[in-house]
């Protein structure tokens, strides 16, 4: 039997206004080379709990009710180590995000941006490439089916479970990305072990993003939700999408700078 790895998984959840939208999860893998810059996660982060209300669950994103305040002592743990932002910062510029993937027809964007983020830290730490695979955690969540949707708690429960992650070379995504082509097997054993896990405070307001930032800057790639209307502005080239009104999430997405 092959010893386990240990990953320090470090998931950021991001709520936006009074809704959550964002849960980064970056990673640094515990290998003996890396030791010395594994710091252990001994306090949690308060958390309340709301009665759960009716929410918009169009899309592959599920909302959550849970909502996590403010605290400084994130900050005192040494988790972000980051005390003056650059004006700009973008990850992909210092080759520390792995390739865009298309999860096609499949309602499972929440696990691509679980493992974009966790990818992304893994190489930022220590310039190795890993490459996760999405459709393991969406057939073997335990919690919802593979076209479902889901989010960053489901994908937190996988992967501290010790069910993931599994390498996509062990379970590719299917070729069409179609529900109807997936094929898992179920006696796949992790050769990974996820180990710490931080959820970053709900934002205040729309600048209030400090927090994100440095999470950004220190460890990797943020894995995020927001509300897609499906429509988009494209000019030369370039595409935009604003959204001025408060909705619910709907689809999962990774911030890399």
């Amino acid at each position: 039997m092959k010893k386990l790895k240990n990953i320090s998984l470090l998931l950021t959840l991001v709520i936006f206004l009074s809704n959550f939208n964002l849960i980064p999860v970056k990673a640094i893998e515990n290998s003996d080379k890396l030791n010395n810059n594994k710091e252990e996660v001994t306090e949690l982060i308060p958390v309340i709990l709301k009665e759960p209300s009716e929410v918009d669950t169009e899309g592959d994103y599920i909302p959550t009710s849970i909502k996590v305040k403010k605290a400084s002592s994130i900050y005192n743990k040494g988790l972000f180590k980051a005390t003056v932002l650059p004006e700009k910062y973008d990850l992909r510029n210092y080759g520390y995000v792995t390739a865009v993937r298309d999860q096609g027809s499949i309602g499972d964007c929440w696990t691509f941006a679980t493992y974009g983020s966790l990818e992304s830290t893994i190489k930022k730490l220590s310039g190795e490439d890993y490459d996760f695979s999405e459709i393991h955690m969406a057939v073997y969540n335990g919690e919802v089916n593979p076209d479902d949707g889901g989010n960053n708690h489901i994908a937190t429960a996988y992967l501290v479970s010790g069910k993931g992650p599994i390498l996509e070379k062990e379970a590719p995504y299917p070729n069409p990305a179609v529900v109807s082509n997936i094929n898992v097997r179920a006696d796949l054993k992790p050769q990974y072990r996820v180990k710490d896990i931080i959820f970053l405070p709900s934002r205040e307001n729309a600048l209030d993003n400090t927090e994100i930032k440095n999470a950004i800057v220190t460890y990797g790639a943020v894995s995020s939700s927001y509300y897609d209307s499906g429509t988009y502005s494209k000019l030369n080239g370039q595409v935009s999408y604003y959204n001025k009104d408060i909705r619910t999430p709907n689809h999962a997405i990774t911030i890399v700078g």
